[in-house]
Parts: C-alpha cells; structure tokens; sequence
C-alpha cells in the first residue's frame, strides 16, 4: 500500500469513528461533568493514536526507503569501479577483441537486405567464436560481473524506473563501448534472455555517432526490427562457413 493511500485509510478511520459518535449522541445536551468529558477526551485520543500511528509508519518507510537507495547507488558505485579497474587492466586484450568483432559489421556502405534472425545470430555467434578461445577465458569474469551487475541495477527494487534508466546510461557512458559490445555477443552465445532488456536501457549503445552496420545488427537482434533508411549493399551470408 503507497504512503498516500496509508494515510488516507487513516484519515477515513478516524471520520468513520468520529461519525459514529456524534450520530450516537447527537441532541444530547452538552454535558458539564469532567467525566463524560473525559470520556470524550479518551475517545479522541483514540482518533489522534490512529493518525499518528499511520504518520509514524509512512515517516519510517520513507527513511528506511531512503536509507536502502543510499546504500544501493554506494553499491553501483563500487560495480563500476570495479569494472572500470579490471577493464583498464585488460584494455590492450579488450580492444584487440573488439576490433576482430566489429571488423565484420563495420563497413560503412553494408545493409543486410534480407533479415532473418536466426541466421544473423548464427553468424554473430561464429564470428564471435572465431576469437581465441584463451582471450575469451580471460576476460570471462570481467564479462560475467558486468552482467550482474547491470542486472542488479534493472531489477532493484529500491531504484525508480528513472533512477535505473539514469543509473544505466551513466553507465553506458563510462564503461567502454568494446567490453559492452563484447558483452552483446557474449550474451547471444549464451542465449541470454535479458538481451532485449539490456538493449533498451542503452547498455549497446556505440559512441560513434555516424553511420554503422554494427548498430543495424545490435538493433535487429535486440527487436527484430529491420533499420529503416539505410544505404543497401547485399551481404549474403549463405557465402559464410558456419561451424555446426
């Protein structure tokens, strides 16, 4: 029940009780004993227990929810710390990885025409298995924490949709497009389902403003969706050797 809603049920009690009270002692005349008014003093403790009761509860919830935000952006901060450590220690691996990658869907002038999905992610899945398979051990932990990471920061509770969206952009921004990108792959290889959701919060996003075939790929495979307006160059990839 929302803080509001708390509230009013609170303030709805205590007109329900006041209500009663008068509709039962309504044309009586005022009395002038301290004991019927003590009476009615308790009775209107009882309504003023009840609302601050209901205040207290609220404030508690508040600060409680305040205190666990507090601790859950200390968190993130310390994710994407750790992160940026360990991907600047591997930075020279990361970015001779991602330059095999995205070397195949980087070409300027490249549109795939005729989309199907199952063969796009065959062939994400190939030229991302064709990467060493010693590199890829070594910076599977790096890819893993991320992982978690960003899936901790979608699925806390104690953040706002917003707050998530600004929390993951942030992110985007700072951590670099080649462990991301790595990322994208790596979750296909592993059919993970969160891919759609991490490519709506931007997790994919390049930081390169113009023009790239990498981006229509990220795109059709997070939503299906074929890229609208862009140049047209068949790329067959029936002409590409699939490993079983």
């Amino acid at each position: 029940m929302s803080d509001r809603k708390i509230i009013f049920t609170a303030f709805g009690i205590v007109i329900i009780l006041l209500l009663f009270y008068f509709a039962s002692f309504w044309g009586a005349d005022i009395s002038k004993e301290s004991s019927d008014w003590g009476a009615f003093g308790n009775y209107a403790a009882i309504c003023v227990s009840i609302l601050s009761i209901a205040f207290i509860y609220v404030t508690y919830r508040e600060q409680r929810n305040t205190n666990e935000t507090v601790r859950t952006e200390q968190h993130i901060a310390i994710m994407v710390n750790t992160i940026l450590s360990l991907s600047e220690g591997k930075r020279v691996q990361l970015d001779s990885i991602y330059s095999k990658i995205s070397g195949h869907f980087k070409e300027p002038s490249s549109s795939i025409s005729d989309y199907q999905h199952d063969r796009i992610v065959k062939v994400c899945i190939y030229y991302y298995s064709t990467i060493a398979e010693e590199d890829l051990n070594s910076l599977k932990y790096l890819i893993q924490y991320m992982h978690l990471s960003i899936n901790f920061i979608i699925h806390d509770k104690s953040l706002s949709k917003a707050s998530k969206q600004l929390r993951l952009t942030e992110l985007s921004c700072i951590i670099p497009e080649s462990i991301r990108i790595i990322l994208f792959f790596w979750m296909i290889q592993n059919k993970s389902r969160d891919l759609n959701e991490f490519y709506y919060y931007g997790i994919f996003s390049l930081n390169d403003n113009g023009y790239s075939f990498l981006e229509d790929i990220i795109t059709y495979v997070c939503t299906t969706k074929c890229p609208p307006d862009r140049p047209v160059q068949d790329v067959n990839v029936e002409d590409i050797i699939l490993d079983d």
